[in-house]
């Protein structure tokens, strides 16, 4: 008798999960790649720090979760807090 095999082999599997590994690795490295700290705080790449600081507080303080009631604030919120710290 011989035994029936389940569709996958000892080659197949590797194979399998090398492609997944690298489909989930560009999902999640291509939206890194295409974070701009300049755009999201909507300043120049050649903006002085105080005119990079001001466009952050403007726009933390219109979009702070507590004072705007829109579903994407909190999310926005994170992007604008994070583009500031970035080192720019």
């Amino acid at each position: 008798m011989t035994a029936q095999t389940s569709g996958w082999t000892a080659r197949t599997c590797p194979v399998s999960l090398a492609i997944f590994l690298l489909l989930i690795t560009l999902h999640v490295v291509q939206p890194t790649q295409e974070f701009d700290p300049y755009k999201v705080l909507g300043v120049s790449r050649s903006a002085s720090q105080p005119e990079i600081k001001r466009a952050y507080k403007n726009l933390a303080r219109e979009w702070h979760p507590d004072k705007n009631k829109d579903p994407s604030a909190e999310d926005m919120f994170i992007k604008i807090s994070k583009s500031y710290e970035s080192p720019l």
